[in-house]
């Protein structure tokens, strides 16, 4: 899942700014299967919970239940901003060109690493 959001966010900006029709409807396809994900990893909670679990190994699932759901919502603000932004590129036919910001750039470089790493360390 945390290696399913990261390659939506380093797509993502570049998708926005340049992308077609068709490939802001792949970032949504991506968003859908993470919210697959995440469901799947709460059904899969839910049932070890069912079965009796150290106080730590409770701890543990609560975590692992906080970071899917973490990483599903950045997944979810990809598509509610990004994506949105591209339709609207899209749709009224705005030149890219004059959409690129180096210091904009550089954030996004810098979110994506500091994901990268956060997504390496739950690895």
């Amino acid at each position: 899942m945390g290696e399913l959001v990261v390659a939506m966010v380093r797509r993502a900006p570049t998708v926005a700014l340049n992308g077609r029709q068709d490939d802001l409807q792949t970032l949504l396809g991506q968003d859908d299967e993470i919210d697959r994900l995440e469901s799947a990893i709460f059904v899969y909670l839910g049932r070890l919970s069912q079965v009796e679990h150290t106080d730590e190994e409770g701890r543990q699932m609560g975590d692992l239940a906080q970071i899917a759901n973490n990483l599903e919502s950045i997944g979810d603000v990809v598509t509610t901003n990004l994506v949105s932004l591209g339709q609207q590129r899209v749709a009224e036919g705005i030149d890219s060109a004059r959409l690129r910001d180096d210091s904009a750039s550089q954030f996004v470089d810098a979110v994506t690493r500091n994901l990268e790493q956060a997504v390496g360390t739950i690895r």
